[in-house]
């Protein structure tokens, strides 16, 4: 028997002896479900609108980065790279419009948005004048390379208005906290909607006892219920991830204790499903930010923040600490007879094979085009060699499609090990040293792993 149920039977008796009691508790009823209603699909759309806009981008910055750091500069290249940056455009001003017609009757809301389209409009406006990646549907056959200096001059730009960048997410942070505040003043108001409903109960037991004790009973059994659902939403912090799991928990006992059609079971499910719908998002745009979107492996900005921490423990413990760089061995050739999707899946095993021979306190990541990188804490540049020697011997073993192209009759790769802090303390230093030990393998013939050593110069031909 569902709660609505008895509350229409027992009311339909208390008709009978009175009609205030239940108008009273009907119109709170309803109060309570329109404002609740209204308030939770508000915030739903606006925190999906929000987090789209956020995932929006970074996709955007990202492909403006690939475009500058990557070698190739094809037609093909650069029309995946320009869909990419119009698509994300697209969607960050499809979300803006969103947000727009969420605040339309929220003036303080709607002046921080305007602030906030102002700021983006002004940012892709200058990466664009910074950049300018070619309209994809031009017909030029090849674009020009960007010189080591043109690159570094546009990278110091972009790094100048990072601060941009900043500003925007701040002004997010900001439409998420104010958001917030009005979640937690529209909560405030069903907690006095509940206190008034418990007042009237009480009340009318000094009337109807008999009939008045069985209703409060239930009644309070279900607002005990409702109290523990409004005290979860309260917990939950826009930024802190964690306490969406606590709400997602706490919710679990009253999805499964009740009879599934119950209310306050329906109520509990939908706000689970908003847990997980929200935790699920927030997932994914942390996964983006720190992972290679292609290969699935961590990207630099990721690799470089990881190497900061254990170099700190390395040197702090004096622990050994090596570095590994894997280049494919002929892989332009191999791009460039098999196409880019050949290319895309090569490098996607050749990630899933490092994926399988490292440990788990090693740390993966895509340096660019067909370069990765290994950090490997607590290993001296002996158990590196073995390391890398193991993931060499993995690529070499392993078939890949049209591989019997390739000069050598089969996909290999070449690989550099350094180790800190011999070779150098630092992220720059000791990926030189390591780069310097790949030069050397290509130069020996490639499909080779060689340890940095004092002396090594890459050589003149490189």
């Amino acid at each position: 028997m569902t709660f609505r149920f008895k509350a229409i039977l027992i009311v339909s008796i208390a008709i009978v002896s009175s009609t205030l009691f239940p108008a009273v508790s009907y119109y709170l009823f309803r109060d309570f479900d329109e404002r609740y209603s209204v308030s939770m699909a508000r915030s739903i759309n606006e925190f999906m609108a929000l987090s789209e806009f956020n995932t929006a981008l970074v996709r955007y910055d990202n492909a403006i980065l690939r475009y500058l750091s990557g070698n190739d500069r094809s037609l093909e290249g650069i029309k995946l790279i320009r869909r990419e940056v119009d698509t994300a455009t697209k969607r960050l001003e499809l979300n803006l419009n969103i947000l727009n017609t969420i605040y339309r009757d929220n003036p303080e809301m709607l002046s921080t948005l305007k602030t906030l389209e102002s700021m983006h409009a002004g940012y892709i406006d200058d990466v664009e004048s910074v950049v300018k990646i070619p309209e994809a549907g031009k017909k030029n056959p090849r674009v020009k390379a960007l010189s080591t200096t043109e690159r570094a001059e546009k990278m110091r730009k972009l790094t100048a208005n990072y601060n941009n960048l900043v500003g925007i997410y701040n002004q997010v942070r900001i439409l998420v906290e104010r958001r917030q505040n009005e979640l937690q003043f529209n909560i405030s108001i069903l907690d006095k909607k509940l206190d008034l409903l418990r007042n009237w109960g009480l009340a009318f037991v000094v009337l109807f006892v008999p009939l008045l004790l069985t209703l409060i009973f239930i009644i309070f059994s279900a607002l005990s219920e409702m109290n523990k659902i409004v005290q979860a939403l309260k917990e939950v912090k826009a930024d802190k991830p964690k306490t969406l799991t606590t709400m997602i928990d706490k919710l679990e006992p009253l999805i499964k204790d009740r009879n599934p059609k119950d209310e306050v079971s329906n109520l509990a499910r939908t706000l689970r499903f908003l847990g997980l719908e929200v935790r699920e998002k927030t997932k994914e745009l942390s996964d983006l930010v720190i992972t290679d979107e292609k290969t699935k492996l961590f990207n630099y900005r990721h690799f470089k923040d990881e190497f900061q921490v254990e170099s700190m423990y390395a040197r702090r413990f004096g622990d050994k600490m090596s570095l590994v760089m894997l280049d494919v061995d002929k892989f332009k050739h191999y791009n460039d007879t098999n196409g880019h999707l050949a290319g895309d899946d090569c490098l996607i095993r050749v990630a899933n094979i490092i994926k399988n021979c490292v440990r788990e306190t090693d740390l993966a990541a895509r340096f660019g085009g067909e370069e990765f990188a290994i950090l490997l804490p607590r290993t001296t540049k002996e158990q590196a060699f073995i390391q890398a020697e193991r993931i060499r011997t993995a690529i070499e073993s392993t078939y890949f499609p049209f591989q019997e192209k390739q000069p050598t009759g089969n996909l290999t790769a070449s690989l550099g090990v350094a180790t800190f802090p011999d070779d150098g303390e630092e992220l720059k230093i000791l990926t030189e040293c390591a780069d310097v030990a790949l030069y050397v393998a290509k130069e020996r013939g490639r499909n080779c792993v060689i340890s940095f050593e004092k002396g090594m110069e890459a050589p003149k031909s490189h």
